[in-house]
C-alpha cells in the first residue's frame, strides 16, 4: 500500500488476552458502522447507540454512568465544550417549572 493508504488504513490491535483495571480510553471523529442499515437505524438506539458528537464513545458513556451513579442521579449526559453547557442549559430553563424536578412537557 502507499503511504497515504496506510495512514488511514490500520490494522486493528486486539485486545484479547489483555486486562485492565481502568477503562480503555476511545477517541475518534468518526464512527463507522457495518453497512448502511446499521447507519440508517442509530437514531432508534436512542442515547445508547454511538453516533457522532453528543452521542459519545464507550469511554464517555463509561463517565456519565459513574457520574450518574456518585451523584444518584437519573441520567447524566456529558457535551463536549462549555458552549454546549450554555446551550443545553438555556434549553432546559425554557422547559422546567418553578420546584424540584418538574417538566413542563
Amino acid at each position: 500500500m502507499r503511504d497515504a493508504t496506510l495512514n488511514i488504513h490500520h490494522r486493528h490491535a486486539s485486545d484479547e488476552g489483555f486486562a485492565s483495571l481502568t477503562v480503555t480510553t476511545h477517541r475518534a471523529s468518526t464512527i463507522v458502522f457495518n453497512d448502511a442499515r446499521a447507519y440508517a437505524t442509530r437514531s432508534q438506539r436512542d442515547l445508547d447507540g454511538y453516533s457522532y458528537g453528543l452521542h459519545g464513545t464507550p469511554t464517555q458513556r463509561t463517565l456519565e454512568a459513574q457520574l450518574t451513579k456518585l451523584e444518584g442521579g437519573l441520567r447524566t449526559v456529558v457535551v463536549p465544550s462549555g458552549q454546549a453547557v450554555i446551550t443545553l442549559v438555556q434549553s432546559l430553563r425554557g422547559l422546567l417549572n418553578a420546584g424540584p424536578y418538574r417538566l413542563n412537557l
